[in-house]
């Protein structure tokens, strides 16, 4: 048993305001993950991309000279070390979003929030499980489809590296053999 849930349920006023604030802290850090992720992906998808173009230009040259084959496997070469950096960058990115997650998800948990279910049932949500809602005096029920279950955003930024770096290994090894 955690601290938390021993002393969860013996909150003084002052306690149960701290854990509010650490909730809302923890919220705020999952954002804050979320849209440094999008942002670290934009960017570097527009930096595959540029190099991409690069790589187009040298296979499209007429007639092909040497230094457009070295100038290919440098720029292959760059580009699958970007690729590399970006998974990296983003499994840590998606570790930390799911760890600060864990945390306010624990929050609720543990300090009884009965107001605060957001992140408890978005975890049921998220494994296909139906959610019920009260609104209006009406009850709704909403069910993640089975494809948006499977297909994470973690899942599909890693499908778009790995058709960078094919792309990069095509061009390398088209490279190779010009040589």
């Amino acid at each position: 048993m955690t601290d938390t849930e021993t002393n969860g349920s013996h909150l003084d006023t002052a306690q149960s305001e701290d854990a509010r604030i650490c909730y809302q802290v923890a919220v705020n850090l999952i954002s804050y993950v979320g849209d440094q992720q999008w942002a670290r992906s934009n960017v570097m998808l527009l930096a595959n991309s540029v190099i991409l173009a690069a790589i187009s230009l040298r296979v499209t040259d007429q007639p092909f000279s040497p230094s457009s084959n070295i100038s290919l496997i440098v720029l292959s070469i760059i580009g699958l070390i970007l690729c590399v950096t970006w998974a990296v960058s983003i499994q840590r990115g998606f570790e930390f979003q799911t760890y600060y997650f864990t945390a306010a998800r624990e929050l609720e948990e543990c300090f009884r929030f009965d107001i605060f279910k957001t992140l408890s049932r978005a975890g049921t949500f998220s494994n296909g499980d139906s959610i019920s809602f009260r609104i209006g005096g009406q009850d709704e029920t909403k069910q993640m489809s089975w494809l948006t279950q499977k297909a994470s955003t973690e899942s599909i930024i890693q499908i778009v590296i790995w058709v960078f770096v094919i792309v990069y290994m095509g061009a390398l090894l088209q490279a190779v053999f010009k040589i």
